[in-house]
């Protein structure tokens, strides 16, 4: 009986990895939805003082759009940001406003949406603190951005030294590069960026409830019969952990997400008939997860029988391939990539299966997650 649930988890993997393979190497394109030029951006923040001039940095150097005004929302922070702010924001050539959110419960969807009061664009651009955009982030993707189409686009990991970070990146890449580009390619519904997307404003502003992260507001932005493009060129970069501790805890505050939002994922496609079947079969969570738990079990059982031997080496061969195409899309793949590509298969596999039970531990003791307190911080 083990071996048949085993042999056929086996065979939905080959299935997916050969639709999001297929859905690679497949082009779309998707026409300009207006000719917006003026935006504002959203930058919900908690003790991310030096991170924020960073990510200001890189707003002040964007070509092709206006942006009206910068609105830091300031969600409950203990730190000394206001010091660190306070003489470099006057360097910048637009407005900046500090939102400060004072009720003692950590939520960047709550910040988000109070710092939509202080915009009068119809356009918001959310970024997270610890994101870097390139020079033609904002022009490229507000000309896709229509009234009934938010848009975000490929964030690649920051560039950074050691092998952990190395390996959490290969993670990245994987997703962005790979499952997501392949999604997105395919039509298949593609999910909001939560680091960084463009949107209309009354679009946030018609979300009574907290859209908690971003899957969850992805769910929701289908149900209001919304589109959601992804902008196929690397256009932000992103912070990534470089040791195993910080790893671990990151992927069990991604787990706990995702637990999260698939019940209510579930709920949204069962009471929303707006929503494609597909947001929830593909979506990229599915095989992110799943891939890495089969080739834990297969080795496993592997240890007691060698019936699954097979599948397991097609698996495994088909999931190199996969890592190799997001690494080549990010880059030139070179002889230097093997070791860290050889480490990540080792590492992630059994760090996904300890993530997801230390999660589930987790929700069974709190009665939930955690993504409506501060850790959403912790990216």
């Amino acid at each position: 009986m083990i071996i048949a649930i085993l042999y056929a988890l086996n065979v939905i993997c080959v299935l997916y990895l050969c639709i999001y393979i297929a859905g690679y190497f497949t082009k779309r394109n998707s026409e300009a939805a207006g000719q917006n030029k003026k935006l504002s951006i959203i930058i919900p923040f908690r003790n991310e003082g030096k991170r924020i001039l960073k990510c200001l940095k890189s707003i002040k150097k964007q070509k092709g759009v206006k942006i009206s005004k910068v609105v830091l929302v300031d969600d409950n922070s203990s730190d000394n940001y206001k010091k660190i702010l306070r003489a470099k924001i006057k360097n910048f050539s637009f407005p900046i406003k500090i939102v400060h959110k004072t009720d003692g419960v950590g939520s960047i969807a709550d910040s988000i949406k109070l710092g939509c009061r202080y915009v009068k664009t119809k356009i918001v651009a959310v970024v997270t603190a610890d994101v870097i955009l390139t020079r033609n982030a904002l022009r490229e993707c507000i000309k896709y951005v229509g009234r009934n189409r938010a848009v975000s686009c490929i964030v690649d990991p920051l560039p950074g030294k050691g092998l952990m970070h190395k390996v959490s990146s290969i993670d990245k890449i994987f997703r962005q590069r790979f499952l997501q580009k392949s999604r997105s390619n395919l039509n298949l519904t593609p999910n909001l960026v939560g680091a960084f997307y463009l949107i209309h404003k009354d679009k946030i502003k018609q979300m009574k409830k907290s859209f908690v992260e971003d899957l969850l507001l992805t769910y929701k932005l289908y149900s209001m019969k919304n589109t959601i493009y992804i902008v196929p060129k690397r256009l932000a970069y992103e912070e990534e952990k470089n040791s195993l501790l910080t790893i671990i805890n990151q992927k069990i505050r991604y787990s706990m997400g995702n637990i999260g939002g698939l019940v209510k994922g579930i709920d949204a496609i069962i009471r929303s008939p707006e929503i494609s079947w597909s947001i929830g079969l593909f979506s990229y969570q599915i095989l992110w997860y799943l891939l890495p738990l089969v080739v834990v079990f297969d080795i496993i059982a592997l240890l007691f029988t060698s019936k699954v031997l097979y599948l397991f080496l097609l698996i495994f061969s088909m999931w190199q391939i996969t890592i190799f195409l997001a690494l080549s899309d990010y880059k030139r793949y070179c002889i230097a990539d093997i070791p860290n590509q050889i480490v990540y298969s080792i590492l992630y596999p059994p760090v996904m299966l300890i993530s997801i039970f230390l999660s589930l531990i987790f929700i069974v003791r709190n009665g939930g997650t955690f993504f409506e307190t501060v850790k959403l911080y912790s990216r």
